[in-house]
């Protein structure tokens, strides 16, 4: 009897093991890529203008947002409250241009890094800034849960940096 359920038992479990695995849809990348576009192209032009209902409707609740200081660790509430504090400052300019932007879709299509290069000459016109964004698609839209702002010296600019970190401050 043990001998006949034990070969039963076989049984199942290599006709389980043989069932087809349902097709993977394909995703199209290119199709995720011109969405993400489009959004971050969206997402510049309402940061310039510091749109902040709409820049609050694009960042995920849960998300970590990173400014360029080591110090900036902000949540999506603390994020949208400076950008309102710096709404309220009107000799701000972030105007610029993206000078290059690389996009990684995740293999099922759901999430896209991106990274962004440009010169925010109000902060400076000398060392280039790297915006890193992870979007992730959530109940059929697209939201940021993380992005990083940095500055980015060329490597041949360290020692220069170096130097001037180490000067003393000059005090009035």
């Amino acid at each position: 009897m043990n001998l006949k359920l034990f070969v039963v038992m076989v049984g199942v479990a290599v006709l389980v093991s043989c069932a087809p695995n349902p097709p993977k849809s394909e995703v199209d990348t290119k199709v995720v890529e011109k969405e993400i576009t489009a959004l971050l192209d969206e997402f510049h032009s309402v940061f310039v203008e510091l749109k902040i209902d709409r820049l609050s409707s694009m960042m995920d609740d849960d998300g970590l947002f990173i400014g360029s200081d080591p110090t900036e660790f902000w949540d999506k509430n603390k994020l949208i409250g400076l950008w309102e504090e710096a709404k309220q400052n009107t000799s701000d300019q972030f105007e610029y241009d993206i000078d290059k932007r690389v996009l990684k879709v995740s293999k099922d299509g759901l999430s896209c890094i991106v990274v962004e290069q440009f010169y925010i000459p109000y902060w400076s016109e000398e060392m280039p800034f790297r915006l890193t964004t992870n979007w992730i698609k959530s109940d059929m839209s697209w939201k940021i849960n993380f992005m990083d702002w940095a500055f980015i010296p060329y490597n041949e600019d360290i020692a220069t940096i170096n130097t001037a970190l180490k000067e003393e401050p000059v005090t009035d």
